[in-house]
């Protein structure tokens, strides 16, 4: 069997987000020569009705099971996640810290801007599905976008409380973690860096986007998301060189 790879990149989508979300890290993953794995997460893909039933242990077992077919190839993973997918990359730095050399979370889902989203465990009695949110800053770049819709109550209300999870966790995160956020996101709430600054047991740095809106990977500053999401994994990938040859 050839010899491993360094390093590998494993890219996780959103909620109601399709691949196309997180697409544009795929060029930059080749451009370095890096294998990669973008796994499409439970009730995605498909049509929105297929998220009922879904939990976030679903989507964090797929996610997994990426990132063992991945370690069969590197060395090391860097996670790269983007809302409900940052929030499966940082499950997947507590779980698998060994296997992990970092963690690049673009907006990460742990708090919503919403008023309403506090309500989601009543919401769903009544309401079945809802209208999905606007993710972009740019409506071209919302008109080609492939996400569902709608999406289930029931599954947000798994959001939420994957994000409540999530955040009880931060302290005991070990590998280091760069967070990319968009200044324009009107899904994220603006008090999600501060948390993690506050909350995170790992080294941490934050970096802004001042055009995007929460679909940081496909919204008008795109490319240079992924490039940002890129440096920050072979500077990663850099560290755990070093580590080994100390």
């Amino acid at each position: 069997m050839p010899d491993k790879k360094p390093t590998g990149l494993l890219i996780l989508h959103g909620f109601t987000g399709s691949l196309d979300t997180v697409r544009s890290m795929v060029p930059e993953a080749e451009k370095h020569g890096w294998p990669w794995r973008m796994p499409l997460l439970r009730g995605h893909g498909t049509r929105y009705q297929d998220m009922d039933g879904v939990s976030y242990d679903d989507w964090v077992a797929d996610a997994e099971a990426a990132l063992d077919e991945l370690l069969g190839e590197v060395e090391k993973v860097v996670v790269v996640g983007l809302s409900m997918g940052g929030l499966v990359a940082l499950t997947l730095g507590h779980r698998r810290p060994q296997a992990i050399a970092g963690l690049v979370v673009c907006a990460p889902a742990l708090r919503f801007r919403d008023p309403l989203a506090a309500l989601t465990p009543l919401i769903k009695r009544i309401v079945r599905y809802w209208d999905s949110p606007n993710g972009f800053a740019d409506p071209s770049c919302a008109a080609r976008s492939t996400n569902y819709k709608k999406f289930p109550t029931a599954a947000f209300h798994q959001l939420l409380d994957f994000a409540w999870e999530t955040e009880k966790r931060l302290a005991q995160i070990q590998v280091p973690v760069v967070g990319l956020f968009a200044t324009r996101d009107t899904i994220v709430h603006g008090i999600v860096p501060q948390l993690l600054r506050n909350k995170l047991g790992a080294p941490l740095r934050i970096e802004m986007f001042q055009r995007s809106g929460h679909e940081m990977l496909q919204d008008c500053e795109a490319e240079q998301v992924a490039r940002a999401a890129m440096e920050a994994a072979l500077a990663f990938a850099r560290t755990e060189s070093a580590s080994q040859t100390a």
